[in-house]
């Protein structure tokens, strides 16, 4: 949903309690988790801790042209790009491994019932690397090991490495009476303590010597909303509210000595920098015009400002700054639900949305093994009118049939296009449209089986763009146009079977829809896979289980390939 916003509460504790996992699965992958909570009266604590870690597999394989491969060698894999060029695969970049872990506390404090006021810190941290790349070249004459030779370097089998530091804090009050209106207050901020990612350059060799590029973000997000909810007699309830965003973010790139370590950086490369504000007013009206028909009539304005914004190549005349600009829009939404019968309810909405484009998208300009990928300081932002009615029927004993019809009116929609080979950039894409069915059938067999099967239609294209008029009528990339499930949930005792089967069609990730190879590198397959899960509970508190993905070990590309089938093995035990 554009502009939307997910807000994740965890459930507090209402006593002792704790809970401990642990987990192994496929490509080395070890998973633990610990929590406690605990409740003294009002007062309400939760602290948890997760780490996950994994070898990965080698996902990045390493692709050229002919030019590429040197005289003399043989070994080279004939392949081509998703455009069907001519290409090889020579090796690839290693095993793409990570460990991420969360550390959260979270306490809360109930003044009297009803109000609550809570506070969570939650910091995540990420790292990747890759680790033992592979050349798939032989020297001819000897058999030894081909690296380099000709245009072909070493510092290309080389993956690089990155790590991400995040910092979360949320304040929040709510109250649900307060002179008759229900209050809800909720402020917080997001920091990146570390985000930075390495790239060797040409120099740079498998035995870990030679040069290479450090990009480094420091951000800031902070935000907070209120929102005020009251009855006006016995047909109206009217909920109204504020909401403030402010983004900062400044992006340096500097040349290392070492592209093993980030600490050895010299001159700098690239620098940009923005900022942007953002305030909303709300205003909705719920209004009960029957029992059974509500109508839900309401407007949002919406005001942003971007400023401070520069970028400076180093090499180039200056630095260029950026004209702050602003911008605004008036978003109603009107809707209807329906319950003409106990079981059938009808619904429909007509509704505008406004989305500004984030400091990323403006000023950040990066590259990656040859593809340069601008920011675009020019962007306005995108508004989106959209159009859904649907029905929701229960049928016969433990049935129900969902279904909905969705028109999206998409202006200024901001995508990335190649405005040059291996050049992109943000852009404004004039007018883009959406349209499609949305189906959902579930069956309760009995009180041990539950049965389910749901399926999306979505024909996304763009529809007017006068700077590439060449793309008007194609699809727009990343979107299937078919998806479906199905599956099953088997309960029995202590013991629980899952099983899913997952399908996506073909999605193009060029803006042309030129990319239609499928089953190569940087392709977007379509792809059904078959997920299965088994759970055991011996006791009351402790719960083992088994999942497995990609249960037919299908091979896919969804830009890298798939890993295929893997497997995950956890015990749980709550106390």
């Amino acid at each position: 949903a554009m502009g939307g916003v997910v807000n994740i509460i965890t459930r507090m504790p209402e006593r002792r309690e704790l809970t401990l996992k642990g987990g192994y699965g496929s490509h080395d992958l070890w998973s633990g988790y610990a929590s406690y909570g605990d409740r003294w009266k009002g007062l309400r604590l939760l602290a948890s801790y997760g780490y996950k870690s994994t070898e990965g597999y080698r996902s990045y394989p390493v692709v050229v042209s002919s030019s590429y491969v040197p005289s003399g060698t043989v070994g080279a894999i004939p392949t081509t790009d998703p455009q069907g060029n001519p290409r090889f695969i020579i090796g690839d970049k290693g095993k793409n491994g990570c460990w991420q872990d969360a550390a959260s506390f979270k306490v809360s404090y109930e003044f009297t019932p009803g109000t609550e006021a809570r506070f969570s810190f939650m910091r995540v941290r990420h790292h990747y690397d890759y680790d033992d790349p592979r050349t798939y070249l032989r020297d001819a004459t000897t058999g030894e090991p081909v690296w380099e030779g000709g245009r072909l370097k070493e510092y290309r089998f080389l993956g690089g490495e990155g790590l991400d530091v995040r910092d979360y804090f949320t304040l929040s009050l709510e109250t649900e009476d307060l002179w008759g209106a229900s209050v809800k207050f909720t402020a917080g901020a997001l920091m990146d303590e570390e985000d930075w990612w390495i790239s060797p350059k040409s120099g740079a060799t498998v035995a870990g010597e030679g040069p290479g590029e450090i990009n480094e973000t420091d951000s800031l997000g902070l935000y907070a909303d209120l929102q005020i909810s009251l009855p006006l007699g016995e047909r109206h309830r009217l909920t109204g509210g504020v909401s403030f965003r402010h983004g900062e973010a400044e992006t340096e790139k500097h040349r290392l000595s070492d592209w093993t370590d980030e600490d050895s950086k010299t001159e700098l490369l690239y620098k940009s920098r923005g900022k942007d504000i953002a305030f909303a007013l709300f205003l909705q009206d719920e209004i009960s015009i029957l029992p059974t028909l509500t109508a839900y009539c309401g407007a949002r304005f919406d005001w942003w400002r971007t400023y401070d914004g520069m970028s400076n190549e180093i090499g180039g005349t200056g630095y260029r700054e950026y004209d702050s600009r602003d911008s605004w829009a008036i978003s109603p939404k009107f809707s209807l639900v329906w319950r003409p019968l106990e079981k059938t309810t009808l619904r429909g909405s007509i509704g505008r949305a406004f989305r500004p484009p984030s400091i990323y998208e403006l000023y950040r300009t990066w590259s990656s093994w040859g593809r340069v990928y601008e920011g675009n300081p020019d962007l306005d932002p995108e508004t989106v009118t959209s159009l859904e009615v649907g029905i929701e029927q229960g049928l016969w004993k433990g049935s129900s049939f969902k279904f909905s019809f969705f028109y999206n009116w998409m202006d200024d929609l901001i995508y990335i296009t190649e405005i040059e080979p291996r050049r992109y950039r943000k852009v404004n894409a004039g007018k883009a449209e959406s349209k499609g069915v949305e189906v959902e059938f579930e069956q309760r067999v009995c009180k041990y089986l539950r049965l389910f099967a749901n399926y999306t239609y979505t024909l996304a294209k763009v529809v007017d763009n006068p700077a590439k008029p060449e793309i008007e009528g194609k699809r727009l990339t990343h979107i299937p146009k078919n998806m479906a499930n199905l599956g099953g949930e088997l309960t029995y005792g202590p013991f629980g079977l899952t099983v899913t089967g997952r399908y996506v069609s073909k999605r193009y990730g060029k803006d042309d829809n030129s990319d239609k190879v499928d089953e190569v590198f940087r392709s977007w397959d379509p792809f059904f896979v078959v997920d299965a899960k088994v759970s055991w509970k011996p006791f009351e508190w402790a719960t083992v289980s088994l999942s497995v993905d990609n249960l037919f070990d299908e091979d896919y590309y969804s830009y890298y390939k798939a890993p295929g089938r893997t497997f995950f093995g956890e015990i749980t035990l709550k106390f």
